[in-house]
Parts: structure tokens; sequence; C-alpha cells
């Protein structure tokens, strides 16, 4: 029993493009930020700052799961289709 993965019609070429520089963008801000906020706080406070947002992110991204209805998630996602 083999996976197949098939291209669905849906799949949009240009999505990967945007999502590489909505990536390089936030690199990009991400290391100015970081740079400059290294010449002002000790990197200590700034790694454990960054690791308690992160926390928040990744804690409030799994509290928005509970309010998404059933009927609202796509049974078909876009993009590729294990068979």
């Amino acid at each position: 029993m083999f996976l197949k993965i098939q291209k669905m019609e849906t799949f949009q070429p240009n999505a990967g493009k945007l999502m590489a520089s909505a990536g390089g963008i936030g690199a990009l801000t991400g290391t100015l930020v970081t740079s400059r906020l290294k010449e002002k706080i000790n990197l200590g406070k700034l790694v454990l700052a960054s690791n308690v947002v992160s926390f928040f992110f990744l804690f409030f991204f799994g509290l928005s799961n509970m309010f998404i209805f059933e009927n609202n998630i796509s049974q078909k996602p876009p993009g590729f289709l294990i068979t």
C-alpha cells in the first residue's frame, strides 16, 4: 500500500513565491530589530523575551482553534492531495 501524491487543479503556483517573500521580509525585519535591541538590552533578557513572546503566539494560536466551527474546516485542502 503506497501513498500517491497528486497535484490538485486549485493549486496556485504563485502562492509559494508569496510565502517565500513574506518569510524573507519577516527574517530581515527580525534581524534588524534584534540587532538594534542587542546593543541596548542584555542578550539573556533578549532571548528570554523572545521565548516568552513565541510561547504566547503559540498559545493563542492553539486557543483560536477552539473557536473554529467544524463546518468551516475544509475537507479537501488546496495544494496537494495524498491518496
